[in-house]
Order: C-alpha cells, then sequence, then structure tokens
C-alpha cells in the first residue's frame, strides 16, 4: 500500500498537484514504513535472463555472467546529454519513466525503497540531506530541498537543470553521473549481498545478476582501462585521479581496487547461489558484505577529490558560477557520511561548501580542507587513497595525516596497536541508530551483526560486529556485573533486546522509528559497551598475574567506554561522543554542572582512574590495577544512577514523552541487576516503575515511588 501511495506522491510532486484537491492522504506517504525490499529486484533488472550474457567489459577484465546491456546504454545517454547542444536536448533524454532509465534511478519508488533497506549508505544520505539546512518536513514526511528526501538524487538534478544561471551539459552529466549513477552502483553492490541471504530472489523470471549490475553502472561501455575520456563513472575517476599526487610509498588507483573487488564479489556470489547449506551462505554473505563496503568506499574516493580539486577552482575563480555549482555538487554527494560521525563538522562543511558556496571568495580553503581531511575516518578512506592535491599553493594545503592505530582518546595514551579500530565501535552504534531512525531495519541489522568500522586484531578480514560483542560479555569470571545480569535476565538478554528495538519487535513493536533509535543505541552503551569493558579490564589483570605487562585489554576498555569521536582532546567533545563517556557530558551540560572548560567533573575522575590502571598494569602492579578497577566500576553506576533520575524528571513532567520512556526502561533495565545484591527492594520499586516497556508509556511511574 504505501509503495503505491508514496509512487503517487512522487507524480503528484512532479506534476505540482495541489494537495488540498485530493481525498486520499497522498502527500504525506511515507516511503520507509513499507519497504521489504524484496520486490525491487525485478523492477530494476528490467533486463531478460534468456539474453546472451554481455560481452566482457573493460577490454574483458571483467566478464559478465547476465545480460547488463540496459545499464551499459545509461552512459551513452551520459554521454548524449553531455554533447547537447541545448536544454530541451538534453531534458528529453533524461526525462524519461521507463524502469531502468538515468532517471528512474533516482524516482522508481520500487527501486528506491528496496536500496534504501539493503544498502546502509542510501539511508544515510536520506538522514544527513534532511539534517541539512536544506532539509526539512517532519519524521514521517522527510524533505530536502521542498522535495521528499529519498528522491534526493532527482532533486539535486533537477536544481542543476532549472538554475538561474542557465543550461550547462557539462555540469549536467556531472551531475546525473555523480548521482543517480553512483549512487546504483553502491545500490546494486548491497543488492548481492541481500541475494545471497535470499536465494530465492535470484529465481525471478527477469533476475540479472547484482554484481553485474554494479559493474556496468560503474564501468559502462569504457574500454580502454588507462583511458579518462567518455562518460562513464570509470573515465571520471580515471580523470580525477590524474589531478592528484601519489602520496609516498601508495600507488592507489580507485578503479584498479574497484575491478578487484567487483571480480572478487561476482565469485563469491556465483558460489553462494550455488550452495545450499544455509551457515555455508550466511559466510558468504558476510565476505561479500566486506568487500561492498570496500568497494563502496573506494567509489567514494573520487567523490572526494572532485570536491576538493572544485573547490580549489571555485577558490581561484570566485567570479565562476559553473564552479561554484560544481563545489555544491560534490559536497552533496561527499559529506553525507560525515554526519554520522561528526554533526558539527558536517554542518560547518556544509554551511561552507554548499550554503555560501556562491561567495568562494570568503572560503578559507586550508580551514575547508583540514576538517575534510580529519574526516575521512568516517568516509572510510585514508590520505594515500586521496592523494596529494599539489594543484593547491603549500601554504593552503594541511598536511593529510591518518589517525594512529594507537591514538589517544580524550588524552588517553593508548599502546594498543588496535587502539583505533575498538574506538570505531562509536560510528558502528550511531550507524546502527541513524539506520533505525530512517526505518532501514534490514540495513541496521546487517551492520549489528557484521559491523561496518570497528575491527579486531584477531581477524585479519573483516570486523569486529557488536552482536559479538553481546555473546563475549560473560568470558570472566571476576566480572561479578556481569554475573548480576545473568542471574537476572539469563543469557543472550542484550542481544535480544537489541533485535527487537532494531527491528521493531517485541516490546518495540509499535514504537516510533526514532524511540526505537534511542533505545538501541542506549540499550548498546549501557548493557553491552559497558559490560565489555569491564570484562576487558578484569581480563588484562588476569595477564598482569601472569607476569605479562600486555595492556591490550584495558585500552581496548577505553575505547569501548569512549569511542573515536571524543576526540584526542582531555575532556572530550562537547556534543559529538556516543558511548559511556559521553553520559556524564550530557548530563553535566543540561544541569549546569560542567567544570571550567566544560568538562564533567566524574569524566575527570573516570579517566584518572584509567590512566592508573594502565600505569599499575605496565608496573605489573595488578593489586594497585584492581582497586583501580572498583573505582571505574562504581563511577560508571554512578553515572547510571544519575542517568535514570534525570529521565524520571523527564518522564513525570511529560508521560508521553516516548523518547525519555525509552531512554528509562533502557537505563533501568541496565541498573536493576546492580542494584539487586544491595538494595533489592529499591531495585524492585525501580524495575515496577520502569522496567517494563511493553506497558508502554501510560503506565510508567504508576506507583509514585
Amino acid at each position: 500500500k504505501n509503495v503505491v501511495l508514496f509512487a503517487l506522491k512522487t507524480y503528484v510532486s512532479a506534476q505540482n498537484i495541489n494537495c488540498d484537491l485530493l481525498t486520499r492522504d497522498i502527500c504525506s506517504a511515507s516511503l520507509q514504513s513499507d519497504v521489504g525490499g524484496d520486490e525491487i529486484f525485478p523492477i530494476i533488472d528490467s533486463g531478460n535472463d534468456s539474453q546472451e550474457s554481455s560481452a566482457g567489459l573493460l577490454s574483458d577484465q571483467y566478464i559478465p555472467t547476465s545480460n547488463i546491456d540496459h545499464i551499459l546504454n545509461l552512459t551513452d545517454q551520459l554521454e548524449a546529454i553531455e554533447s547537447a547542444s541545448d536544454y530541451s536536448t538534453a531534458f528529453d533524454i533524461y526525462n524519461n519513466d521507463d524502469p531502468g532509465s538515468l532517471k528512474s534511478l533516482s524516482t522508481d519508488s520500487l527501486y528506491t525503497a528496496g536500496s534504501f533497506n539493503t544498502n546502509p549508505l542510501y539511508p544515510i544520505y536520506m538522514y544527513a540531506l534532511w539534517q541539512s539546512a536544506n532539509g526539512d518536513g517532519t519524521m514521517d514526511n522527510k524533505e530536502f530541498d521542498d522535495s521528499p528526501v529519498g528522491l534526493f538524487g532527482h532533486t539535486i538534478i533537477m536544481d542543476e537543470f532549472d538554475k538561474k544561471s542557465g543550461f550547462n551539459a557539462q555540469l549536467t552529466a556531472e551531475t546525473i553521473r555523480a548521482t543517480n549513477m553512483w549512487m546504483a552502483a553502491t545500490n546494486a553492490l548491497y543488492a548481492g549481498v541481500h541475494i545471497c541471504s535470499n536465494s530465492e530472489l535470484a529465481d525471478e523470471p527477469s533476475y540479472v545478476n547484482s554484481i553485474d549490475k554494479a559493474a556496468a553502472f560503474w564501468i559502462g561501455t569504457h574500454k580502454d582501462p588507462d583511458s579518462s575520456e567518455g562518460g562513464s563513472l570509470y573515465a571520471w575517476s580515471n580523470r580525477i585521479d590524474e589531478k592528484f599526487a601519489e602520496l609516498s610509498g601508495s600507488d592507489f588507483d580507485a578503479n584498479v581496487k574497484i575491478l578487484e573487488g567487483l571480480n572478487a564479489m561476482q565469485s563469491e556470489f556465483a558460489d553462494c547461489l550455488g550452495s545450499s547449506n544455509a551457515t555455508e551462505k550466511e559466510d558468504m554473505a558476510y565476505k561479500m558484505r566486506v568487500h561492498a563496503d570496500d568497494v563502496a568506499r573506494y567509489m567514494t574516493v573520487p567523490l572526494v577529490q572532485s570536491l576538493i580539486h572544485s573547490l580549489a577552482i571555485a577558490v581561484d575563480s570566485p567570479a565562476s558560477i559553473d564552479e561554484a555549482d560544481r563545489v555544491i555538487l560534490y559536497a552533496l554527494v561527499a559529506l553525507p557520511q560525515i554526519r554520522i560521525c561528526d554533526k558539527n563538522a558536517y554542518n560547518g562543511l556544509y554551511d561552507m561548501l554548499v550554503t555560501n558556496a556562491k561567495s568562494a571568495a570568503g572560503i578559507d580553503l586550508s580551514k575547508a580542507l583540514g576538517m575534510l581531511q580529519d574526516r575521512y575516518v568516517c568516509l572510510g578512506i585514508t590520505c594515500e587513497e586521496v592523494g596529494l592535491p599539489d594543484f593547491i599553493a603549500e601554504a593552503s594545503r594541511p598536511t593529510c595525516v591518518n589517525p594512529p592505530e594507537n591514538i589517544l582518546i580524550v588524552g588517553y595514551n593508548g599502546t594498543s596497536d588496535m587502539l583505533l579500530d575498538t574506538a570505531l565501535t562509536d560510528l558502528d552504534v550511531r550507524a546502527i541508530g541513524t539506520l533505525v531512525e530512517m526505518e532501514a531495519n534490514n540495513a541496521a541489522m546487517d551492520i549489528y551483526k557484521w559491523g561496518r568500522y570497528s575491527k579486531d586484531d584477531d581477524i585479519s578480514f573483516g570486523y569486529s560486529p557488536i552482536k559479538d560483542l553481546t555473546t563475549d560479555l560473560y568470558s570472566n569470571d571476576q566480572n561479578f556485573v556481569s554475573k548480576d545480569y545473568i542471574t537476572k535476565y539469563g543469557d543472550n538478554f542484550q542481544d535480544e533486546i537489541i533485535i527487537n528495538a532494531i527491528q521493531g519487535t517485541g516490546d518495540f513493536e509499535s514504537v516510533s522509528p526514532r524511540s526505537r533509535r534511542v533505545a538501541t543505541e542506549a540499550a548498546i552503551v549501557t548493557m553491552v559497551l559497558h559490560i565489555y569493558a569491564l570484562d576487558a579490564m578484569y581480563t588484562g589483570i588476569d595477564y598482569c598475574n601472569k607476569g605479562d605487562q600486555d595492556t591490550y585489554w584495558w585500552d581496548d576498555a577505553v575505547a569501548s567506554l569512549v569511542g573515536w569521536a571524543e576526540g584526542t582532546e582531555t575532556g572530550g567533545s562537547v556534543n559529538n561522543g556516543f558511548l559511556f563517556y559521553n553520559i556524564a557530558q550530557y548530563l553535566c551540560d543540561v544541569s549546569d554542572t560542567c567544570k571550567d572548560g566544560g568538562d564533567s567533573e566524574i569524566n575527570r575522575l573516570l579517566m584518572i582512574a584509567l590512566t592508573e590502571g594502565k600505569e599499575s598494569l605496565w608496573a605489573l602492579n595488578c593489586a594497585a590495577a584492581e582497586s583501580r578497577l572498583a573505582d571505574v566500576e562504581l563511577i560508571l553506576e554512578t553515572v547510571l544512577v544519575d542517568l535514570l533520575a534525570y529521565f524520571v524528571e523527564q518522564i513525570s513532567s511529560n508521560p508521553v514523552d516516548e523518547d525519555s520512556v525509552s531512554h528509562g526502561y533502557i537505563v533501568a533495565t541496565a541498573l536493576v541487576p546492580l542494584m539487586t545484591s544491595y538494595a533489592a527492594g529499591a531495585a524492585s520499586t525501580i524495575e515496577t516503575n520502569l522496567g517494563s516497556f511493553g506497558k508502554r508509556s501510560v503506565d510508567v511511574l504508576t506507583d509514585g515511588k
């Protein structure tokens, strides 16, 4: 129903039909609420599996196993638009509503709906643009630039067609390439992962190999691997890469890496479809997912390079409207992933490069480039992959430095070579929460069970997913907090509550996406990473008692409590953190109790205990380290008590505030097992008032205690 209504809404918007004249509620139809994803694959294929496979791409460097000629033709259409002499000719080529057309890549509601729930990038882009200065609307009717946010690609393209400065064939083709074609390539990558896990979709009569489609979108009709001529994404990537010098020791080539990834995924996809073993298929889907993430990151590199290059030209030629428009284009397609990990940086860059791009003379090139480079980790890319923009004067070109693996975390000096990889768990938390709020539940579950940012030094391939932590919480016999949880809730309780919150099942069946996001993030932080950090510290002490000075586990605990987004400076960020450390910072901020410099006093005590504990381990003073661990444990419980009191106040003043009720329920659930051994009556009171979310908000705080 909702997919059809949204399709009607798309038409109403395109035709400027007055919503007041309609008797049905079409104009508030939401794309997100009815997106299973399975139905989209026949629609976007638009092929015929009875046809012969297409000829080899890129001089046979990629050999398709299905017919993808209908996608290859899109490159010809792009080239025709780029060579068009006038607006009407170009617009007629683009303005084709047939399935599989350039326009349909971002306007066909069935296509966008399925991609939305399998490709994490699509809803992340939607969220970022909805939250931008040009975003608007409600939770149920999100907008970007006065149009439904799900149509952002089409919206950007139409803005380019209709801009006041007039038609520019080259920039119009560039816009379609960097929006619809680029996103279509990533959509196809993740569709392949989805089909591997749901092989029955490959039995559809019009099914076309998803990895072949990704290759077709990227390579198109391009023939010469070394050529930069033509309208394909491959040629565009070659063109922009030529403008960047290689950093010392790097020979990275985005197209080479993308081609390697596509061929690997094609082989894995064939193996997956040929297997009937469910466990094998899940393992293969995981491998495909890791490769899909890698290929999508490599595809991001030319977006960032194009933004940097266009910005440099615009600053040098501030009177050029076309160059300013090019900056806006590449900012819109390169920045959204930054919104996940650094809201302030995203807003600042958006303000400079989109809102005020027409005033290019006033842009601080060095500042903008520095802000972008410092957030490469958000995009999953490195300085070496982007290369050296030596077309920018050295005085305006800040040195690009990748964050070290043993990064400083709010002043804590780590020695583990994997500290960064663990700290990036906070980006997994925020990505999962964002996808839940956008109702991309399948995409959120994929990150929960497979990961996206965080890694583990015990594995050479893939990630360290949060779901795995829920099964590793009880590995140390000295961790009585984890034992209290087992006594109270049994095994796997954290996993169950998080899955229910992500999927909107169980107690969360009728809960809004925003409140499910609140519950998901809060449960991961207070009930998974909290206990995991304690377990890791106890493990570190076990090694100390064996005479081992290795502080890996203690560092791992710190990273799990603080995360990457807090930054390196003592005291952390003002409002960028996502993990336990940020709770105390938030409470002191809303209560106006922060110390000089805006820091939380309890966080100061926490970092002292963590730092001294590590020093004790290094000195093999295991008893002192265990004493510091006891301090940490009490500090974390203190924060939970304070946080629950805050939400009790919020709920008391507004009992139907679902976000506060969700928070209160999760924090109460996290705190009750810790209280039971010391204050059973008090724990019972809290559980009675806040520990049964299934009763919903009307029942909270019912006994008045």
